[in-house]
Formats: C-alpha cells, structure tokens, sequence
C-alpha cells in the first residue's frame, strides 16, 4: 500500500512542479530538496506530536503515512517530467482533457518504464532497508502493542538479514 500510495503522490507532486508555473514553485522545490539534508530522528517528535494529535497513534495507517511521499522521488518524476514532450499536454488540452485526466491518461501511460523501475526500487529499499524504519514504528505504537510488534521485527529483521545473504 505504501508503495503505491508513494509512487502515485511523487509522480504527482514531481508533474505539478515541472508543469504548473509559480512564482515560489522553486523556493518550494528547493525547501523540498533540503528537507532530504534532516535525519529521521529530528523529525521524530514532531511527527509523534502529529499522530497523536491526529488520534492515529497505534494505528497501522500512521506507519503508512509515514512513507507514502518522499522528496527524492518527487525530485525523480520532476526530473523525468522535463524530458517529457510538451506538446503533448498542449494537445490533450486542446482536446479538452483536465489535468488528472492528462496525467492519468498521458503521462503515466508515456512514463511507465520510469513508474515501474521506481516502483521496483521502492519495494526494494523498503525490504532491504527496513531496520531504518523500524524505529518510526516503535515510535508510533504504544507499550501494550510493543510485544507483538517486537516479534514482528524479529521477523522482518531475520527476512531482511536472508535477503541480505541472498543478494
């Protein structure tokens, strides 16, 4: 769910800031690009303060937005946006398509080979570099959930240390 939620947001985002002319579009861009300088741990607490305020602590949808965007993909699809032809946004307009059309119905369908190597590498990371997320989940669960979720990551970590042998 992460990694789909994750490709769709970033191709999304990364298409809105190649495509839509604003005056802080760069400013944005850039802030984005240094928020990839912070390690996990700066944002750790307020994250927590977020969840909890929100009343999703201990919820399994916490650790799913915890992961569904990230700048680098963002910066990935901005990048494979300025390769993309356009003239054929130009001509979808004039058609008369709207913009989530253009996107859906164009853009994802010319830029597949782009989605489905990104969509590959993120499943890849997530299953290899997992131990760097474990910390975001003991953080977002409390105590009484702890114990299962301790097992969990036993597991996950014995998965990822066959995969790491593996490869």
């Amino acid at each position: 769910i992460t990694t789909v939620l994750a490709i769709i947001i970033s191709s999304l985002a990364g298409y809105g800031f190649e495509i839509f002319k604003s005056k802080k579009r760069e400013a944005l861009f850039k802030l984005l690009l240094l928020s990839m300088m912070l390690p996990f741990a700066a944002m750790m607490i307020p994250l927590f303060k977020m969840f909890t305020s929100l009343g999703l602590l201990n919820t399994d949808i916490a650790i799913i937005l915890c992961g569904c965007a990230s700048a680098f993909l963002i910066f990935f699809f901005r990048q494979n946006t300025k390769a993309f032809p356009r003239e054929l946004i130009e001509a979808a307009r004039v058609d008369g398509l709207n913009e989530f059309s253009i996107f859906f119905k164009i853009y994802i369908p010319t830029m597949m080979g782009s989605v489905v190597m990104e969509t590959g590498k993120n499943i890849k990371d997530r299953l290899l570099f997992m131990h760097s997320r474990l910390m975001e989940g003991k953080m977002l669960y409390k105590a009484e959930e702890s114990k299962r979720f301790n097992c969990s990551l036993r597991s996950i970590q014995r998965d990822i240390d066959d995969l790491r042998a593996f490869f």
